[in-house]
């Protein structure tokens, strides 16, 4: 009896604790959604995208005037190069690992 009452109280408290932990691809996920509603970005202005999706991880000088811009949360990561005119030129990187 003393075994299934402490038993249950470890179900219970890592239920409890379970319940208490934040969704850690949440940005992921929002991120990854924003990026395919834009759909195909070349061309697009990076003011179009930053109002989709928000401020960049970081941003990268490049040669000829060219930025590589990085957005990145867990789960998900995309590096876009803007040409001089600040439209996107290309996804130079993408990566996703969410889970369902």
């Amino acid at each position: 009896m003393a075994f299934l009452l402490v038993f249950l109280a470890i179900i219970v408290l890592g239920a409890i604790a379970s319940a208490g932990r934040r969704d850690i691809y949440a940005e992921g996920r929002r991120l990854y959604r924003a990026f395919r509603a834009l759909g195909n970005m070349k061309g697009k202005p990076f003011t179009e995208i930053q109002e989709a999706v928000g401020n960049p991880t970081s941003i990268s000088n490049m040669a000829a005037g060219t930025r590589l811009r990085q957005w990145q949360a867990t789960g998900f990561h995309i590096a876009i190069l803007f040409d001089k005119l600040d439209h996107v030129d290309r996804v130079t990187h993408q990566f996703t690992k969410l889970p369902e």
